[in-house]
């Protein structure tokens, strides 16, 4: 930490932070299995509920249906042509084999085309990866050498799946998980012949109720800003996300001694239905709250697996446009030094607050990729212990829990206080005129886009006006004004850049086609999301024959798009130029 670049009252913040009582607080959170919907959840849920009310600060516990799945059994035995038992975990929301059936093992995109009845092995980066539709059994190896088998699977719905999703939840494939080791030996093994395999699994799928705590320190005005991490885990889960929670609660402390400060509230979610039920909790907290969110919240800053041992690489994740700025500036104040990893947001992780117009942000400090530990995954501070049994306290370490929990103690104290938020969006601009230009260069004439970039043009400028005009000011009814302005501007741009849905509803996980959010393998191309996802259908424009219903359907849903967009530019447009004209 570079303490120069502090103030007394940030140095005077960060020095509270306590090593001990976070410890604590990792070692009684990641004694359990919290499963969304367990004795264990609801033990740890009233343990944060106890030590906010100890400290005076207002709690509400909310509770939800939410449709769960998790991997219970999963057992895999090669037959023939040599036998032998493979460890391996089921895959949730999938279909359960609980008496053992015998089928044959083929290789995906290997020219098989009657999968009926038999395994597909598989994995993300091998050719033609995706060629596994109507396999009775899907096998996954993982991307990496690490022994672990990384628990999960899922479903692209958030949050709690509306009637038409439910009625869609009837699985009809087997999945399950095994090592790269194991999977080359598998792959091997059928370039050689007829492969045949015994498999059982048992997955538990169905609505339970799940609950979770959300406490609230109030500021001088009706604004907040929004933190939270996911509560539940993969057994043992410490550092996905133990550690976070502990932070979480170590946060809420620190602020509450100093609420007679604060410009702006500071919410606090510790989220449950995370690693199953598509971030159900937080959706839940969404849509119950969504007035407030859309009126009142500055940020949501997310909170998930600090404190990992040996971590030393610095990432930035989840970023709005307009904070990237702040965050940068947050990272050089702090560590001195610029992060190895800005990646642009994709929609994982809690982030179910982009309809309602809320930016995010978050920074994370993992593993190097030269680490023994590194694996390709996302979480757990990119530790090949990440959803599985060996996340253990010994992949924990103090001593980066309390810098994590710094950090984050001065990345929302700033929030908290700023007498004008730290928002600019001549960067936000940039991002929009780079991906309509993408865009226009791939439909051509087929979609006129010039108006929508002149826009996001003329954006830039007026943001660059509006950032003058708050650095230089100092009339607080004009810093009300600029604030204000910088909230709504969120509201008009983030549903139509980031989502598909807009305002009230949440997309499914892939709506914004990207790269996994990780460091790219070896002589992996470089990939970046493709953000105004209602409008990137425009790009198969050029593709399809004007005669064709493909190309009148592609056409229609194209320029709805465009007009929805033109309504948002047009409308940040309107406020800049109203709200500059009233502060000058």
């Amino acid at each position: 930490m570079t303490k120069e670049t502090l103030t007394t009252a940030e140095r005077s913040l960060l020095d509270g932070v306590d090593r001990d009582r976070l410890w604590r607080d990792t070692e009684f959170l990641g004694s359990m299995y919290r499963k969304s919907g367990s004795e264990e959840e609801r033990r740890s849920v009233q343990y944060i509920v106890d030590q906010l009310e100890a400290e005076g600060i207002d709690v509400e516990v909310y509770e939800l249906d939410a449709f769960l799945s998790y991997h219970i059994v999963a057992e895999l035995e090669v037959i023939s042509p040599e036998p032998r038992t493979i460890p391996a975990v089921a895959r949730s929301y999938t279909e359960s084999i609980p008496k053992a059936i015998e089928v044959e093992l083929v290789v995906a995109g290997q020219g098989q085309t009657d999968l009926a009845g038999r395994a597909v092995l598989t994995a993300r980066d091998w050719l033609n990866a995706g060629a596994l539709h109507g396999a009775r059994v899907e096998i996954h190896a993982q991307t990496t050498e690490e022994p672990n088998l990384h628990r999960g699977g899922g479903t692209g719905v958030w949050g709690t799946p509306s009637p038409e999703q439910a009625a869609a939840f009837v699985p009809g494939t087997t999945g399950i998980s095994i090592s790269r080791p194991d999977g080359e030996w598998l792959r091997s093994l059928a370039a050689k012949g007829p492969v045949t395999v015994r498999v059982r699994t048992e997955v538990e799928t169905g609505w339970q109720r799940i609950s979770f705590p959300v406490a609230t320190i109030p500021g001088q005005d009706d604004t907040f800003v929004l933190t939270g991490g996911h509560l539940d885990g993969h057994d043992p889960g410490v550092t996905d996300n133990a550690t976070g929670c502990a932070c979480l609660l170590e946060l809420a402390r620190l602020v509450n001694q100093r609420r007679g400060e604060l410009k702006h509230g500071l919410r606090i979610g510790w989220w449950t239905g995370h690693e199953s039920a598509g971030y159900a909790g937080s959706t839940l907290y969404s849509d119950n709250n969504w007035d407030d969110l859309y009126h009142r919240c500055v940020l949501y800053w997310n909170n998930d697996g600090p404190g990992i041992r040996n971590a030393v690489n610095i990432e930035g994740r989840y970023i709005f446009p307009q904070a990237q700025e702040y965050v940068l500036g947050l990272i050089r104040d702090y560590y001195g030094r610029e992060p190895d990893i800005m990646a642009k947001p994709l929609k994982m992780g809690d982030q179910s607050f982009w309809g309602a117009g809320v930016p995010s942000a978050s920074v994370y400090k993992a593993l190097a990729p030269g680490d023994d530990d590194w694996a390709v995954v996302f979480g757990a501070g990119h530790g090949r212990w990440w959803h599985s049994t060996e996340d253990t306290m010994d992949k924990a370490d103090p001593d980066n829990l309390v810098d994590d929990s710094r950090f984050y103690a001065l990345a929302l104290w700033r929030l908290l206080t700023a007498e004008t938020l730290p928002f600019e969006y001549v960067t936000y601009a940039g991002w929009m005129t780079e991906t309509l230009a993408e865009l226009q260069s791939e439909a051509g004439s087929q979609l006129d886009l010039s108006g929508l970039i002149a826009q996001a043009e003329e954006i830039g400028v007026l943001a660059h006006q509006l950032q003058e005009t708050a650095l230089t000011g100092s009339d607080p009814a004009a810093q009300t004004r600029i604030n204000a302005c910088l909230m709504r501007l969120g509201r008009y741009l983030n549903p139509v850049f980031f989502t598909v849905v807009g305002l009230h509803g949440q997309d499914l996980r892939g709506a914004i086609p990207g790269p996994a959010v990780r460091y790219p393998l070896p002589d992996e191309p470089q990939f970046q999301p493709r953000y105004f996802p209602g409008l990137q259908r425009a790009r198969r424009l050029a593709g399809a024959g004007r005669e064709t219903g493909e190309y009148a359907a592609l056409y229609t849903q194209s320029l709805r798009d465009r007009n929805r967009i033109h309504e948002a530019l047009g409308s940040a447009i309107r406020d800049i130029r109203e709200t500059l004209a009233e502060t000058r």
